[in-house]
């Protein structure tokens, strides 16, 4: 017979002596971690690689620094709990502003990296196995795949842009922005809103440049079909990360292939991966636009206060900026909305502005030079990740107008726009007698 216990037969003195036995948890499984070693070849310049994952913005995130002495370096990161693609970078390429990352995914034991200058970045190895090699073998397809578009694309978007592809005035103002932002400093956003105008409707172009447009156009279309076929009979967590780079873009050929990928290849297998918990929220995001309500959040100040957006524009009409200390951009667009504020803040005007930082000290830094009159709140490392379910560029910022009922009323309006929506919106200053 089985037999039954109940605490009416324990001696107090027995219970006494159970309850102040010592708890002793079991040994914490070590963190497996990731040998990384690495020879750079003809880069006498390079003083340290940068190592994180590459879903992460370098610009706000942490990383791990690995010293490069006499062409060599090496180190240890920790392996992910489940599969993931990492970036490795050239300190000296994010300064110039064009880095070409090597990727790898974290696996026990050592991996191997023998590195070339950035216009051999093609030759790169990799040494690993399992996913790892799938990821290797992904990137030398899409290498073979798109080699001639990129031998094209060179010359069109080179650092130093051609008068044959484009217009004398846009030379100037690409040269003006990255010699003023290299420099820290700002620019009207007359010539910010010139600069980003040239480019939407095309006028930054020459006639041959049109045309070298139009053929790299044809070329892309048909390299990026063909990479997807190859995705379709070689899935892997590395090529899951390209759909999720690939998912948020605007070009509709390559939206149309990274969702079908995402849905019919990766979604189910990869139901709890933090991958997909990326696409879900620009899925999320697409939906932000003029006549849906605007995304809820919460957020710090520089104090640590805790504040949520629809507590703080209940009511009013109110514009959101999205801004950053590193984008100059997003800075400019802010400094230029500060006397629509002070015109039209009594008349039931607001504006909440969220900065994307790395650390407090920018913030405040920025936030002291631009002098924002309004609530600034901090989303450090992007935590909250607010840029991202706005479906915000994360290289420029977003302004987002709504009503006071939390409608979407404009996304980044130009100041125009902003002053002849703000009149409308808002009722007549009438002076108190």
């Amino acid at each position: 017979m089985k037999r039954s216990y109940s605490m009416r037969y324990f001696s107090p003195l027995l219970l006494i002596s159970i309850l102040f036995l010592p708890f002793v948890s079991p040994a914490a499984e070590p963190q497996r971690m990731c040998r990384l070693e690495g020879i750079v070849h003809d880069r006498p310049e390079t003083r340290e690689v940068l190592v994180l994952p590459a879903n992460r913005d370098l610009l706000v995130s942490d990383y791990v620094v690995l010293p490069v002495e006499a062409g060599k370096f090496h180190g240890e990161i920790p392996i992910p709990v489940q599969p993931e693609v990492y970036q490795l970078v050239f300190r000296e390429e994010i300064d110039e502003g064009d880095p070409k990352p090597v990727y790898f995914i974290p696996d026990k034991g050592t991996l191997r990296f023998q590195l070339y200058p950035s216009e051999r970045h093609t030759e790169n190895q990799v040494s690993g196995k399992g996913e790892n090699k799938k990821l290797q073998a992904l990137v030398a397809q899409r290498n073979r795949i798109f080699s001639s578009y990129d031998r094209i694309t060179a010359g069109l978007y080179g650092k130093k842009l051609s008068p044959t592809y484009y217009t004398a005035r846009f030379i100037e103002l690409d040269s003006l922005l990255r010699n003023t932002f290299s420099e820290g400093g700002s620019l009207s956003g007359d010539l910010i809103t010139e600069y980003n105008r040239m480019i939407q409707d095309s006028s930054c172009m020459t006639p041959s440049g049109l045309d070298a447009i139009r053929e790299i156009d044809s070329l892309y279309e048909q390299s990026q079909k063909a990479l997807y076929a190859y995705i379709e009979r070689n899935p892997s967590i590395g090529a899951y990360y390209l759909v999720r780079t690939d998912f948020n873009t605007t070009r509709p050929l390559l939206r149309t292939l990274a969702a079908t990928a995402y849905t019919e290849l990766f979604r189910k297998r990869y139901a709890e991966h933090p991958y997909t918990s990326d696409i879900e929220t620009m899925i999320s995001a697409r939906g932000v636009v003029p006549g849906s309500h605007v995304p809820d959040f919460t957020a710090p100040d520089i104090y640590g206060r805790i504040h949520r957006l629809s507590e703080e524009i209940n009511g009013k009409v109110a514009l959101i900026n999205l801004w950053a200390s590193w984008c100059a951009p997003s800075r400019n667009n802010g400094s230029a909305a500060i006397p629509l504020y002070y015109r039209f803040k009594n008349r039931g005007f607001t504006v909440v502005s969220v900065a994307r930082e790395r650390d407090d000290l920018s913030f405040a830094r920025a936030q002291e030079e631009d002098r924002y009159p309004w609530l600034c709140l901090i989303d450090l490392k992007g935590e909250n990740r607010i840029w991202e379910r706005y479906g915000a560029p994360l290289d420029g910022g977003m302004q987002v107008l709504v009503d006071e009922k939390g409608t979407i009323l404009a996304i980044n309006p130009t100041i125009r726009e902003l002053l002849d929506l703000l009149n409308k919106k808002l009722p007549p200053n009438i002076p108190k007698r």
